[in-house]
């Protein structure tokens, strides 16, 4: 590995381990992202409460929220947004 790592981080958005857990289910699936990830992804180190680590080719990912608001309002927030984009 080298000392390479890649740490991606955001803000206002789903929490690190919900961000993982999409990825990881994509590979765990079926599908064109399955068939694509499989075996360039998988789990890092066990996640904390603010961090999830995954290792993308063999390269350590650090995911950090730094204001997390979850998923479900990451969703309800764009469903508003689509809703008065309609108007």
């Amino acid at each position: 590995m080298g000392g390479a790592t890649w740490e991606i981080e955001w803000q206002g958005g789903p929490f690190a381990h919900e961000a993982a857990d999409v990825v990881l289910r994509g590979i765990y699936g079926e599908g064109l992202a399955a068939h694509a990830l499989h075996g360039l992804v998988r789990e890092g180190r066990d996640p904390g409460e603010h961090y999830a680590h995954l290792v993308v080719l063999d390269v350590p990912v650090t995911l950090r929220a730094l204001t997390p608001v979850g998923v479900r309002e990451v969703l309800h927030r764009m469903a508003a947004t689509a809703a008065r984009l309609r108007r």
